[in-house]
């Protein structure tokens, strides 16, 4: 039996237009898809919690550059 794996959505607020994610272990929030976490069911009872399909969630997911770690060194002018 194969077990369905879900991303748990923090719908109480976005980063920018970034979903928020449970972090892996449940251990605070990230919108770095590749830094959630992946569960078998929902971790609390809050209702602003959601589950989405790992599946989906990937096949939607897109890249992006953080501005924070852009070091202005490394730009042309």
């Amino acid at each position: 039996m194969v077990t369905q794996l879900y991303y748990v959505q923090d719908s109480r607020d976005f980063v920018g237009n970034s979903m928020l994610w449970w972090a892996i272990d449940g251990k605070g929030y990230t919108t770095d898809i590749a830094k959630a976490g992946r569960y078998t069911h929902k971790p609390t009872d809050r209702n602003t919690d959601i589950l989405w399909p790992v599946e989906y969630i990937n096949s939607i997911a897109q890249l992006h550059v953080d501005h924070q770690k852009a070091d202005a060194k490394e730009k042309i002018i």
